[in-house]
């Protein structure tokens, strides 16, 4: 990657960003574990999980039990067979696996997006000139920005901070997937949090297999309100933040003055009501920002994504193998309509310069993995 030469205008502190401003740059406590040689009998992504210091150990196991018990013959999750048609079986399995390594993947990402979070964060403070203010305090003041490259740190962290909580999000919307397919709660696959925690709640009765969901609701509950994961409602607002990313406009990023090592420095801090647009609040009179560092907002929302993911995912081991032991205690539901195989709106695009590229119309090469899968469902039926 071609990156730009600092040049006598470029300050400083942004010759080393720029120097290291790329998806690769780390923060230096990083490098010594980056840099040992993976061990022999563990898989790539594992192992470069450990060396981001992320234990998703129960996940890992959650989604290999789950991938273990794909059928070559049968399709799909064997013991599923009975309580399923095939093609709802297939595509329930595949996508249930899918969603549970989904938080694994989205989690990692999150945590290289934080480094560049961190990374810019570092950059920004620089950015700032002490003042005095009319009640004689010394605070911090934006220092203008002389040229687009002197501003490039601060779209470049923005832009980071948005996309951390994108994959955060999108880690609880994986974990909501697993616990909606693990438990068989029925509906789709495709729900959130909120929307599966509520669907738990809703359960009644006491056949043996709904005293396994329900089991598994309370101790869930009991998972998501523990202050030890995290501080009440951290769930709810990480996907609020995520929601206002991605589907409304985009919250003011303010910043704070505090005094560090006898020098004023501006400190960046999150909205507090990330669901509300900035006049609402000031309107309802709400708390406008969150009273610490974004850095300490990022790390804890990123800690009790994993504390939560790893510990519900111990609960649906348990659930899962309950499950395989006795099939029969929980039917599975077939949540897929009949469309030949098709989803009901195919996309018409086909790119911005199609046939640029010979594609072949069937893979001739995969991955054992996706190999695998696809003999699980029935649509390769030799290995190749």
């Amino acid at each position: 990657m071609r990156r730009r030469r600092a040049t006598q205008s470029t300050p400083c502190f942004l010759t080393g960003w720029l120097r290291g401003a790329s998806l690769l740059s780390m923060r230096p406590h990083h490098y010594p574990d980056l840099e040992t040689p993976f061990p022999g009998n563990a898989s790539e992504d594992v192992a470069f999980e450990r060396a981001l210091k992320i234990g998703l150990a129960n996940v890992h196991t959650l989604a290999d039990e789950v991938f273990a018990d794909l059928d070559e013959h049968v399709y799909g999750v064997w013991w599923w067979a009975p309580q399923c048609s095939e093609p709802g079986r297939v595509r329930n399995s595949d996508h249930l696996w899918k969603c549970i390594h989904g938080i694994a993947w989205n989690l990692v990402e999150a945590r290289l997006v934080a480094e560049q979070v961190h990374l810019g964060l570092e950059t920004e403070r620089e950015f700032v000139n002490a003042v005095t203010n009319i009640a004689g305090q010394i605070e911090a003041a934006p220092r203008l920005r002389k040229n687009a490259l002197e501003l490039l740190s601060a779209r470049h962290t923005g832009m980071n901070i948005s996309s951390f909580f994108v994959k955060l999000g999108s880690a609880l919307d994986c974990l909501a997937s697993a616990i909606a397919g693990v438990t068989a709660l029925g509906g789709t696959f495709f729900a959130g949090l909120p929307d599966v925690r509520s669907r738990l709640k809703d359960l009644k009765g006491g056949s043996p297999g709904r005293v396994l969901q329900i089991d598994f609701r309370t101790k869930f509950e009991a998972l998501i309100t523990d202050e030890k994961i995290g501080p009440a409602d951290w769930h709810d607002w990480v996907q609020q933040y995520r929601n206002m990313v991605v589907h409304r406009a985009r919250r003011q990023i303010f910043a704070v003055s505090r005094m560090r090592d006898a020098r004023v420095e501006g400190v960046s801090v999150l909205t507090a009501q990330p669901g509300l647009s900035d006049m609402e609040i000031f309107l309802m009179k709400e708390p406008l920002l969150l009273s610490e560092p974004v850095e300490c907002t990022i790390e804890g929302a990123f800690k009790s994504t994993v504390d939560l993911a790893e510990a519900t995912c111990a609960l649906l081991l348990d659930v899962w193998r309950q499950r395989r032991a006795d099939p029969a205690i929980l039917a599975q539901p077939d949540d897929w309509p009949p469309v030949d195989g098709k989803p009901k709106r195919l996309a018409k695009f086909v790119g911005y310069a199609p046939k640029t590229l010979v594609v072949p119309d069937t893979l001739r090469q995969v991955p054992p993995e996706l190999a695998r899968r696809l003999r699980a469902a029935g649509l390769l039926l030799t290995q190749t």
